[in-house]
């Protein structure tokens, strides 16, 4: 009599060989392209998630490239927008400062002819020449244009060396930005 039990059950084949699935697998890409390198050899044990092979596309990459590209140069762009609506009220000031050293030259003018008109001279001959308060309006309405001025070409500047990196405008183009950002620097100093 023998008890009934679980046990290891081996059986011993007179021949040798190579044990293999006797079905091929077929693993599908997301993209198309050509196997550019295997990561596994015939018969290797793999794991859920392990790199078989990898594909080469070069036209993917490319078009992956081309949209970062246009990524940075739209990104550039909106910057440059941001900047020139902060800019924007320094230009406003600018032309107001215009506009009153305007206003000082004209109640120069209006009084120039009233004394004029009171001393029995003829109007408009320029008696009495220049204020001091309208020459201040004048140099400050200067120096106002010179700073706005100045401010803008180097956010152009700044904004063109971000293009030219990302490849979206020329070196001429950049070069010419530089060039006025160095030359409205000299007039602010003068």
């Amino acid at each position: 009599m023998q008890t009934i039990a679980y046990a290891t059950f081996q059986t011993r084949l007179p021949e040798t060989g190579t044990l293999q699935r006797p079905e091929p697998q077929t693993l599908s890409a997301l993209v198309a392209g050509n196997l550019a390198r295997f990561n596994v050899t015939p018969g290797q044990h793999v794991e859920a998630g392990t790199v078989v092979a990898v594909i080469s596309n070069p036209q993917i990459v490319n078009a992956a490239d081309t949209a970062h590209a246009t990524y940075l140069a739209a990104a550039a762009r909106s910057e440059t927008a941001d900047e020139n609506n902060a800019v924007l009220p320094l230009q406003n000031r600018s032309s107001v400062v215009q506009a009153e050293a305007a206003l000082e030259q004209a109640r120069f003018n209006l009084n120039q002819a009233r004394q004029d008109v009171s001393a029995g001279a003829q109007s408009g001959l320029g008696y009495g020449g220049t204020s001091s308060g309208e020459q201040r309006a004048v140099a400050d309405a200067a120096v106002a244009n010179a700073t706005t001025q100045a401010r803008e070409s180097q956010r152009i500047f700044t904004a063109n060396q971000d293009l030219y990196t990302n490849k979206a405008i020329s070196r001429d183009g950049l070069e010419q930005s530089r060039a006025k950002y160095e030359q409205d620097q000299v007039n602010l100093k003068q």
